[in-house]
């Protein structure tokens, strides 16, 4: 994203863990107004969820104590298969519960334009791709962006369901994520 230098200032001011840091020493880098880690998200994301997803990860290292506030920073975010992966200095059960909902809603939310409810797109790589992007990019036309999505899930989800293994046992887990999902919305409804 182009942000003015004052706008990155703006943004580092509010949310103090958008400052770029060392991800050896974890030492913040030095006149770095230029670059923010929302700038390290795909334009898409950035521009549908990033400022409430670093507003609430903000918020929530915001309750820890102040030397753990000091010494946490993102060491990478990224796409993978599709969706945002965020990795972190610290973690705790409140910042993962906001990581996996931003990772999840990143799946049906247009990586290049930002666009909420849209499909992932299969063509070798995997992401999800709004009609008007997809055919800007490496789709050739309507009926193949229609055949290559026409199972996929294009609204986003409000629940997540997993398993993990506690004492031998497979125990299923699930993190309600409609707050963060209603939250984008309204950031996205009020950002048009």
């Amino acid at each position: 994203m182009s942000r003015t230098v004052e706008e990155n200032k703006a943004l580092l001011e509010k949310y103090p863990i958008l400052r770029q840091r060392n991800v050896y020493t974890g030492e913040p880098i030095d006149n770095n107004d230029e670059y923010t880690y929302l700038d390290a998200m795909p334009k898409g994301w950035a521009k549908a969820f990033g400022i409430p997803m670093f507003e609430d990860i903000q918020n929530e290292v915001n309750t820890w104590p102040k030397e753990e506030q000091e010494h946490f920073f993102f060491t990478d975010i990224k796409e993978k298969f599709g969706e945002l992966r965020v990795y972190t200095s610290h973690m705790t059960d409140n910042l993962f519960n906001i990581l996996e909902a931003y990772c999840a809603i990143s799946r049906n939310v247009c990586i290049v334009c930002g666009k909420l409810d849209v499909p992932m797109v299969n063509r070798g790589w995997i992401s999800p791709y709004c009609r008007d992007c997809a055919l800007h990019a490496d789709i050739e036309c309507v009926d193949d962006y229609d055949d290559a999505v026409k199972d996929e899930r294009k609204e986003i989800v409000e629940n997540l369901l997993f398993s993990i293994y506690k004492d031998g046992k497979c125990c299923p887990q699930a993190i309600d994520i409609s707050q963060y999902v209603k939250k984008v919305r309204d950031y996205n409804a009020n950002r048009s």
